[in-house]
């Protein structure tokens, strides 16, 4: 749920969204002079917990042991070296 400029929006992101990915809201943003309305558009920010009670850290070590996911998967530090 997303506070828009003069209601709330339901936004379903997919599954995978991250960090700076963008996406528009069509319809839902500031009325122009021409009287329609504009898009709204989203910047995706992830954001953690600075701290996590016991069941979450539990929670959290389960995920992560039974994801196949790999973050780094396709990193490789020579692609950030000048």
């Amino acid at each position: 749920m997303l506070n828009g400029i003069d209601s709330n929006i339901l936004i379903n992101l997919p599954a995978g969204a991250v960090s700076g990915e963008k996406y528009r809201v069509a319809n839902a943003g500031f009325i122009g002079k021409n009287g329609t309305r504009g898009d709204l558009l989203l910047n995706i920010k992830i954001m953690m917990p600075k701290r996590v009670n016991e069941l979450e850290r539990e929670l959290l070590i389960k995920l992560r042991d039974i994801s196949e996911y790999n973050p780094r998967k396709n990193w490789h530090l020579h692609n950030y070296l000048l």
